[in-house]
């Protein structure tokens, strides 16, 4: 049942999704095209600036459109016009949302990495016309004093918490949703208002853990007694970007796992579709 569901959706949502990631790679062919021109005078600077600032437009475009679309589909066949289809049809609540999520999931990862892939593509045909060589064991040093790890462990844990951080933000909407969808009037506006609060929420508590964190270790660094202390603060700054790391995937996580709870017990019980 879950294959049927995730198929039926890949059709809708792609219809629109699709579009919208050839029209990002798009705009990164006409920018390496333009940035591989060269010819005299500030006709080539103005183009050059202006391919950017389209570029740039397009990975908005491509983000933002895609979020909110995919928050209106969601709304519309749990709750909106087509839930009584949706309701209606022999799959279980669970199959439903699991489907709707990891649909979702994908999509908002392949916008992520067609964004990610670009920005590399369009920055490496740009270094390679104004022929800069980039001197990675330099960043390499940098990177593994900042976080104490290597860079392959770097990208794998950004990446981990991409992932997880881009499901927490998914299924923070559709608890939003399916707890104003309680409501008898403006359920729209109830969802807005639990959205908000709880990101209200979310982001008092980030803040909070952020700042002990960081009185910590300027406590720590100022009772330590060293011969340099730039390599202790070194040192010091490393954990603490790690920690920070360690600490956002655990909260993205909890919550994820607490969105999940709530929009599946509502959407399995307590669907108001009055």
């Amino acid at each position: 049942m879950l294959g049927k569901v995730m198929k039926h959706e890949f059709l809708d949502t792609g219809r629109v999704m699709i579009p919208l990631n050839l029209g990002a790679i798009g705009v990164l062919i006409l920018g390496i095209m333009i940035e591989c021109l060269n010819f005299p005078g500030d006709m080539l600077v103005i183009l050059k600036v202006a391919t950017i600032l389209l570029y740039v437009f397009a990975l908005m475009v491509l983000s933002v459109i895609s979020y909110i679309y995919l928050a209106v589909r969601f709304y519309k066949s749990m709750f909106g016009s087509e839930s009584y289809l949706t309701h209606t049809l022999p799959v279980g609540s669970f199959a439903k949302l699991n489907g709707k999520l990891l649909v979702a999931l994908i999509w908002m990862l392949v916008n992520s990495a067609v964004c990610a892939l670009s920005v590399i593509a369009l920055i490496a045909v740009a270094l390679k016309q104004a022929d800069v060589t980039v001197p990675w064991g330099e960043v390499e040093q940098m990177l593994d004093m900042m976080f104490q790890m290597s860079p392959a462990a770097l990208v794998a844990w950004c990446v981990l918490i991409f992932i997880v951080s881009s499901l927490q933000s998914l299924l923070m909407i559709y608890v939003s949703m399916s707890v104003g969808q309680l409501f008898q009037k403006h359920k729209i506006g109830a969802s807005v208002l639990t959205y908000v609060i709880i990101y209200v929420v979310l982001q008092v508590i980030s803040a909070t853990v952020s700042a002990t964190k960081s009185i910590a270790l300027f406590e720590v660094s100022d009772s330590m007694d060293m011969i340099d202390p730039g390599f202790t603060m070194g040192y010091l700054m490393g954990d603490f970007y790690k920690d920070l790391l360690g600490m956002s995937l655990i909260m993205s996580a909890v919550c994820a796992v607490v969105f999940y709870g709530v929009t599946a017990y509502i959407c399995n019980r307590k669907i108001n579709l009055d």
